[in-house]
């Protein structure tokens, strides 16, 4: 927040507006660092339920190319 503060200082703005908007901007960027935050989580739970999937999807498989060729050798 302090570089960002010195940086809007010295473009010109007053100090009293330079510190509201490096306060917001740090509001804003803890904001967007909740958001990824969220976002890991779901994602980590869509990663879960595919390894699930793929999983059943193997033993889907395995089970037909098991019972396949014995229904068509009989």
């Amino acid at each position: 927040m302090a570089l960002q503060l010195g940086a809007l200082i010295d473009a010109g703005a007053s100090p009293e507006k330079a510190g509201k908007a490096s306060e917001e901007l740090a509001t804003v960027d803890r904001e967007f660092s909740d958001v990824r935050s969220e976002m890991r989580a779901g994602f980590a739970d869509v990663r879960s339920d595919l390894k699930l999937l793929k999983g059943m999807n193997t033993v889907s498989i395995a089970m037909s190319t098991a019972i396949l060729p014995r229904l068509f050798i009989h």
